[in-house]
């Protein structure tokens, strides 16, 4: 029988319980540069397609090659799972792209559930392979691919990375774009959306710069604007995640879709992310009443510590209160901030610990509604912070299984003191939260007139607190803490104070 399929496999982004569905980008882009080869390339995502054992079975006779897109962390579980499967099922090679293979392409080609990998930009080196197979021609010249030769692990160099908006546009019939639709704190129906890709920046502790050499690229504002309006033709949505790496790299790019969106009305409720002294440097008031008019609720800063050291070291170019800086201008125009935070870095963990629950309680100080996610520093091969962490203690994983529990939710790192892993879950289940005084207003109906009582105890008690930068004899935290266990316990709820939005691992 001719082998004319290629199944293309997105493992579960998330772990167990998280319900957000997330757009199979990889395997959009992939699709889009091999869909005129003359194969029937099978789109599989494990978040709507749980059981791709079936569709394995399905194209088994026909199926050329089966292809798995990962990161590390959470997502390998489903990789090795799919992979497995496709082994026991058709016999057919695994190719794996993604992040991981990239960052560890030898330790990734020695499981013997992997074939072969692509590193990094995958579009063309994907699209080699396939043609290389179906006309059973040589793939050892092929930029990127690795692969086992006479029990030897060969990885080829990559080839330049290439704008990724030059490729065939993403075609979004390929999925059911209903689901991946969600609810979040600002909008009813909302999607995760890519309109930029990459970074100038090159943090200590991100693998970003691996990959996009410190160069950042944009759609057009044309085709943004087109498939804002297919999302709510086809989704009826009314918000929108720009789920960009550093979406204000170019002002001008920004102030014309921003413009562009008022111009037409979309009334869509967005949130993005940026780096802080980039924001403060290029973009003035009167922009950020524009990108705020167009519908901008909410902006994620990649703030990472409140210890001005901790910041040097990682080569943030950021100083701490530019963060402060930028969340009183957002307040100033409607437009609520977030910051991403790691702490303990292998320095002066308790130092940097301290100094940035500080700076979150400054931050929400200024904007009660206010938000963060707060993790504790974990260590990335391909970072200049992983060989820091190596010479400071940390052990990495050895095999893809251990790789998948890699995840800041699990990692705990030699140098941290375990009293902080619970200080940091008191903080923001607790004290964070409550310093909203609407907090109340979010919560489920049976449970708001308990939330509201709370406001009414603690609200003052909390301010003075971060005022103060007094967490002390945190007798009021542990007492409703502990209540709240109980009665989950009891009850079978889940219920909690601080916003799914934020948090401590989760």
């Amino acid at each position: 029988m001719i082998k004319d399929t290629v199944i293309l496999f997105n493992p579960m982004p998330w772990e167990k319980g998280n319900k957000k569905a997330r757009v199979p980008y990889s395997l959009l882009f992939l699709e889009r540069n091999i869909r005129d080869l003359g194969l029937n390339i099978v789109l599989v995502d494990e978040f709507v397609d749980r059981d791709f054992e079936a569709i394995l079975q399905k194209y088994q006779d026909r199926l050329l090659i089966a292809g798995v897109s990962t990161m590390t962390g959470s997502q390998l579980v489903g990789a090795i799972s799919f992979s497995k499967a496709a082994k026991q099922i058709s016999g057919v090679p695994v190719v794996w792209g993604g992040w991981h293979p990239t960052i560890l392409p030898e330790q990734t080609l020695e499981s013997n559930l992997v074939d072969l990998i692509v590193i990094g930009q995958g579009e063309v080196p994907f699209r080699e392979l396939l043609e290389a197979l179906k006309n059973q021609t040589e793939i050892n010249t092929i930029p990127g691919l690795g692969y086992k030769k006479n029990g030897e692990i060969i990885v080829n160099p990559r080839a330049k990375y290439q704008d990724p908006f030059t490729f065939p546009r993403i075609d979004y019939t390929k999925i059911d774009i209903n689901k991946y639709i969600y609810k979040n704190i600002f909008a009813e129906r909302s999607i995760r959306y890519i309109t930029t890709q990459g970074c100038p920046y090159k943090c200590g502790f991100c693998s970003l710069a691996l990959v996009y050499e410190r160069k950042w690229y944009h759609k057009t504002v044309k085709e943004i604007i087109e498939e804002l309006e297919y999302f709510i033709k086809v989704g009826n949505i009314d918000g929108m995640k720009f789920d960009d790496d550093n979406f204000f790299v170019n002002r001008n790019f920004v102030i014309e879709l921003c413009t562009e969106m008022i111009k037409r009305n979309l009334n869509l409720k967005w949130f993005t992310q940026g780096h802080a002294s980039h924001l403060l440097k290029h973009f003035s008031e009167e922009d950020m009443a524009i990108i705020s008019k167009s519908g901008a609720k909410m902006i994620s800063i990649g703030a990472e510590s409140g210890d001005q050291v901790v910041l040097d070291l990682i080569a943030k170019n950021n100083k701490v209160e530019d963060n402060i800086a930028c969340s009183r201008l957002f307040h100033k125009f409607g437009i609520n901030t977030f910051y991403t935070v790691m702490v303990c870095f292998p320095i002066n963990p308790e130092r940097d610990y301290y100094a940035t629950l500080h700076l979150l309680m400054d931050a929400k100080l200024i904007d009660p509604k206010f938000r963060t996610l707060l993790s504790f520093f974990t260590p990335y091969p391909g970072t200049d912070l992983y060989e820091f962490a190596l010479k400071s203690g940390y052990v990495p994983p050895q095999s893809l299984i251990e790789w998948s529990e890699h995840t800041y939710k699990r990692v705990r790192m030699p140098w941290v003191d375990k009293r902080l892993y619970y200080e940091s879950w008191r903080f923001v289940e607790f004290y964070l939260p409550l310093a909203d005084p609407e907090l109340y207003k979010k919560a489920r109906w049976f449970f708001r007139p308990i939330v509201f009582l709370l406001r009414v105890l603690f609200y003052d008690l909390i301010r003075w607190r971060f005022k103060n930068k007094n967490l002390k004899y945190p007798i009021e935290a542990n007492v409703v803490l502990y209540s709240l266990r109980i009665i989950n316990k009891v009850f079978g709820l889940n219920l909690k104070l601080r916003n799914s939005i934020e948090g401590f691992l989760d």
